[in-house]
């Protein structure tokens, strides 16, 4: 999952999520609470408050071109700053849900953050109203934001800033709160979050969130058209395959936790150099300075995820693992992640994120590793590669359905009961087969509108796969290509960073029906 930076207004109402364990010795999770007084230090706000204000009376000043930029560079770095501080101190919070220290720090670095960000919008809008250089403001501003900022003073800003960041963080709380709630069955849990979803929506002006505020070059329908061709395209392969692995008496072994034996870093660290010399460059950066972290257990988020630090020009991965092969899954995709990210240095403040082009990329990373399959499993390999290959499957088939979900949900928000909400989910389990409770779905409630891009990207992940069994070197050269696009520069879209990759459009009419005929082949030939 790769955790987004939404812009202004979008981003306070999502609380961005995760967690860590130091449970191996490269991790570079804290370990206890003791850590957060040194470790996490909260972001001098009054400092930046004086700052701006001291920019302030630049803005009148003829011949001061150069310290204005260097003072807008500085408002991108602050910006950067209290985001990293609030990543830090939420990752060790997540580790350890039961720590009410942590869960301080979590929650005040989470709304320094909100008001960092809030701070220097106001300074980039009321510059480029009323400071002698408008057009060295212009470009961070954007018009829809400005009556409010300019109506507003700066004090009232922070303080509404912080409320809103509190307010967003209560409410994430509320849902995991219930969702992790044992004494209620699955049918409580499904209306009591069901009506929490619709609350989201409808309280943020969400009529266009799915598609505009993800920066997708695609519409609503074109996923919609693409999830009914799923439908009779890739669930029969899927179902098919499904029997086939549950027949084989191996299954529980390969799918059991706890086994001890799957070390999915180790396994990256030795075997993803060998891919190319442009990402054993970024598994050399990982493991030398020790940034990924790995969560097991009962008392912690069970989610993963990776975030770009733009300022460093880093970026940290968490894991949550619990020694099974799902574990390899995990680390290769949010390594994907990783790769593209951490060279990636646009500012916080100016991600225009494209996640449809950053979860391609995890998931091609996916796909690549189980070039090393043999090597790794043995006599096994097939059986293992045919888990892959159910696992990306799945990606496609649960994430258009879920964004089919989420569309007609949108579609119908002001009509729609809790009730009309699990039936409408439901129906579409039964037609899909998703395979989860609607409760179950962290996404929904963290970042909605996501999950669609985990069916969507899929496929140019699988058609890298296919490219592989035909030439090997130019998959990677493709994978090469598509890693090195920025997904939060908003430069390039993913339908056009696919066309670039000299990949089909996932949206065409017979695409789906290629990728299906390529797996069943390649489903032949794995035994």
């Amino acid at each position: 999952m790769k955790r987004l930076k939404l812009s202004a207004g979008a981003a306070a109402m999502l609380l961005l999520t995760g967690c860590s364990n130091p449970l191996l010795p490269e991790s570079s999770a804290p370990e206890s609470s003791a850590a957060v007084q040194s470790d996490y230090p909260r972001y001098d706000i009054e400092a930046l408050k004086a700052r701006i204000e001291a920019f302030q009376k630049m803005w009148k000043e003829p011949g001061k071109e150069a310290e204005i930029k260097k003072e807008i560079a500085a408002m991108l770095l602050a910006d950067d700053e209290a985001a990293a501080i609030s990543t830090r101190a939420e990752i060790a919070y997540y580790a350890n849900w039961s720590d009410a220290a942590l869960f301080e720090a979590n929650s005040a670095a989470r709304e320094d953050a909100a008001v960092v960000e809030e701070m220097v919008t106001w300074c980039f809008v009321n510059g480029a109203k009323y400071s002698e250089y408008k057009e060295l403001f212009e470009p961070y501003v954007d018009e829809s934001w400005m009556d409010y900022y300019i109506m507003t003073k700066l004090p009232r800003v922070m303080s509404s800033a912080r409320l809103q960041a509190s307010q967003s963080g209560e409410r994430l709380e509320e849902y995991y709160d219930t969702a992790y709630d044992s004494d209620l069955s699955a049918d409580e849990l499904n209306i009591t979050c069901a009506e929490m979803y619709l609350d989201l929506l409808r309280e943020n002006d969400l009529s266009d969130y799915l598609y505009s505020t993800y920066n997708r070059d695609y519409t609503a329908e074109q996923a919609s058209e693409a999830a009914a061709a799923v439908l009779d395209e890739l669930v029969p392969i899927s179902e098919a395959l499904h029997a086939r692995l549950l027949a084989d008496p191996a299954y529980e072994s390969f799918m059991e936790t706890d086994r001890g034996d799957c070390d999915a870093y180790a396994l990256l660290k030795e075997y993803a150099p060998k891919i190319s010399p442009y990402v054993a460059e970024s598994v050399q950066k990982l493991f030398d300075e020790k940034l990924y972290t790995v969560a097991k257990g009962d008392d912690c988020y069970d989610g993963s995820f990776t975030v770009s630090l733009p300022n460093e020009k880093s970026a940290l991965i968490y894991t949550y693992l619990d020694n099974s092969f799902q574990d390899l899954i995990t680390v290769t995709h949010e390594f994907g992640h990783f790769h593209s990210d951490w060279r990636d240095q646009t500012p916080v403040y100016s991600e225009i994120n494209c996640i449809d082009i950053a979860e391609a990329q995890s998931q091609s990373m996916e796909m690549l590793f189980t070039s090393f399959y043999g090597d790794i499993f043995g006599d096994d390999a097939g059986y293992m590669e045919m888990l892959a290959l159910y696992n990306i499957m799945d990606s496609v088939i649960s994430g258009l359905a879920v964004g089919e979900f989420e569309y007609r949900v949108m579609d119908n928000i002001e009509a729609f009961t809790p009730e009309d909400v699990v039936e409408c989910f439901h129906d579409l389990d039964e037609q899909y087969g998703i395979g989860l409770e609607l409760y179950e779905i962290t996404h929904l409630f963290e970042q909605p509108g996501y999950y669609v891009s985990y069916g969507v990207s899929a496929l140019p992940a699988i058609e890298i796969y296919v490219l592989m069994q035909e030439n090997h070197d130019l998959a990677v050269v493709t994978y090469d290509t598509l890693s090195s696009i920025s997904s939060c520069s908003g430069e390039i879209g993913f339908t056009e960073a696919v066309e670039m990759c000299n990949l089909r459009d996932p949206f065409a009419p017979d695409t789906l029906s290629y990728i299906a005929d390529a797996l069943n082949n390649r489903l032949d030939q794995l035994d």
